[in-house]
């Protein structure tokens, strides 16, 4: 073995370490990924419920209408968040669709019963049509979830909420959408 032979094996060497290097920092790399975006998505729904549960406490008597209608816009705006948050892949699809079956249950209805504030799709279609008339595919997702909502059969309601979630879905999305 020439003096030529032991350097190229030692090049060969150096090479594959330098592969298996890589290999083990790609390897800790995606695990901060994943942990990062898991982390994320605690963030997201920890910010989503504190933000629901800041307007749901503050359901207005219904008597005065200045104040009802900054609580719906509040509330809509919060779902306009959500909705935002699900199709940019950060938050998980079967959180929100958790979300859209309560909210599908609950859309033709007034807050608490309270009828002086109107039900939850009237007042979307009036808080779509003023504060967000060109956001399409918000419009064409709350046209699903009304349609949706008038279904009085819970499992069906279900089935569709979730066909819904997969056709709006991002294609990007890091969460795994069956």
């Amino acid at each position: 073995m020439t003096v030529a032979d032991v350097i190229q094996i030692a090049i060969l060497l150096v090479m594959l370490a330098g592969v298996l290097l890589a290999y083990v920092q790609l390897t800790k790399i995606a695990r901060s990924i994943t942990l990062a975006r898991q982390g994320n998505t605690v963030n997201t729904v920890a910010h989503c419920a504190s933000r629901y549960e800041s307007v749901i406490s503050t359901i207005p008597s219904g008597d005065d209408e200045i104040k009802n209608k900054q609580w719906w816009y509040r509330y809509w705006d919060l779902f306009t968040e959500e909705f935002n948050f699900f199709r940019k892949g950060l938050l998980d699809p079967d959180i929100f669709e958790l979300w859209l079956n309560e909210l599908a249950t609950v859309y033709n209805n007034a807050p608490q019963g309270n009828k002086k504030l109107g039900s939850r799709a009237q007042s979307h279609e009036n808080y779509l049509r003023s504060t967000l008339p060109s956001y399409k595919a918000l419009h064409d997702f709350c046209r699903e979830l009304q349609r949706i909502a008038q279904d009085t059969s819970a499992g069906t309601r279900a089935n569709m909420v979730h066909a819904l979630v997969i056709e709006f879905a991002p294609t990007n999305s890091p969460f795994e959408i069956t």
